[in-house]
């Protein structure tokens, strides 16, 4: 079953947010994350937030990512550049697949 982590963020600093996705997405990507995608919603509750989805095979998977991810080197400086313009983080989902 596969596991999709899904986290908001209000992006203020678009400059400073694309280059840290581009960050991100190269930090997770060789922690070993299946796929690293990101979107702007354009409409609706959550207009002109940011959105981006790390897939992984399952909740092992996940987990040894994360692991590699969380104390990284790569992480604190990406935190640090977005609090340093106001980009924030404002919701975490964990997806689960369903086959059907």
């Amino acid at each position: 079953m596969t596991v999709t982590l899904v986290t908001r963020f209000v992006v203020p600093n678009a400059e400073v947010g694309m280059a840290e996705a581009k960050r991100a997405k190269a930090m997770w990507t060789k922690a070993g994350a299946k796929a690293f995608r990101s979107y702007q919603f354009f409409t609706g509750a959550f207009f002109n937030e940011w959105l981006f989805h790390v897939d992984f095979d399952d909740l092992a998977h996940m987990q040894k990512c994360r692991g590699s991810v969380i104390d990284s080197d790569d992480l604190k400086t990406i935190n640090a550049n977005n609090a340093k313009v106001g980009n924030k983080m404002v919701g975490r989902e964990i997806l689960m697949g369903l086959d059907v």
